[in-house]
């Protein structure tokens, strides 16, 4: 049986009595990953996520804010980094990205700030990050990111850090242009094949089922293209289904179709 695990980066958004009645109906269990920006704020979402009793993991998800940049990578601050030892006794998702700049999604500014952080400017804080994630409970702890070629990657997150791992790759495919999609699969096949050498474990996130933090990215206009993403996910064999977001897909009129659909991939 699969293991099911929803990103949730939006927790105060989540329609929990919705969520508890579906996830009843279906007898479907999943895993969560709660976005905090401390545990505080995470132990806060966990009381209230815990009720349902379908939902057998909570994990959280460190994020910063806008201005200190919401994800973490070698260009992160020292001191943002070393915060993230106080989250060291849980299951954690460490989300891998350049710091955030555009305010909005287009495809001019994210090739704009890709270049510009994995090309032509030096993290001076990476070994501090391979440090911290020395620290943590390696086996609770998944590391997500694009899937970039390493030598692309490795001026984020030395690649060193990945052996033996919890990989995260995103699979979000309403982010490509339809037009290359088909080409897009076979570059993340070929991307997935060179980590799986690499990592412990890979996990591949399909989406986006609801907007992400610029609130305006390109997210499924069908159930079918959600169900050719998840049918692309089975040919590659991975034990482990991860969605983004939980928030995003109690939204959809039609939500408990996609939880049918996810139900057809356990």
């Amino acid at each position: 049986m699969k293991r099911i695990i929803s990103w949730c980066e939006f927790p105060e958004r989540v329609n929990l009595t919705k969520l508890k009645s579906i996830l009843d109906k279906l007898n479907l269990k999943i895993d969560v990953y709660i976005a905090s920006k401390d545990l505080k704020e995470f132990n806060r979402f966990k009381e209230k996520f815990n009720r349902i009793k379908q939902i057998k993991a909570i994990g959280c998800w460190p994020v910063l804010s806008k201005e200190q940049g919401y994800w973490y990578s070698g260009f992160t601050d020292e001191k943002y980094l070393n915060n993230l030892l106080e989250f060291k006794d849980l299951k954690l998702k460490i989300d891998i990205e350049p710091p955030i700049e555009p305010k909005k999604f287009s495809y001019f500014n994210v090739i704009l700030w890709f270049v510009k952080y994995c090309i032509f400017s030096e993290s001076k804080n990476k070994d501090l990050l391979s440090d911290v994630l020395n620290r943590l409970n390696k086996e609770n702890l998944i590391i997500s990111t694009f899937p970039l070629p390493k030598f692309i990657l490795n001026n984020l997150i030395d690649i060193k850090d990945l052996r033996n791992s919890n990989l995260n790759l995103m699979y979000y495919s309403s982010l490509i242009p339809k037009v290359l999609r088909p080409f897009y699969r076979f570059y993340f096949k070929f991307i997935f094949n060179s980590y799986k050498k690499l990592a412990k474990k890979v996990f591949v996130a399909v989406g986006l089922i609801g907007t992400g933090v610029f609130g305006n990215e390109p997210v499924y206009k069908n159930l079918n293209e959600f169900k050719k993403d998840l049918e692309f996910v089975k040919e590659l064999k991975v034990n482990s289904i991860v969605i983004f977001e939980l928030s995003g897909i109690l939204k959809r009129k039609d939500y408990e179709e996609w939880f049918n659909v996810i139900l057809d991939c356990v």
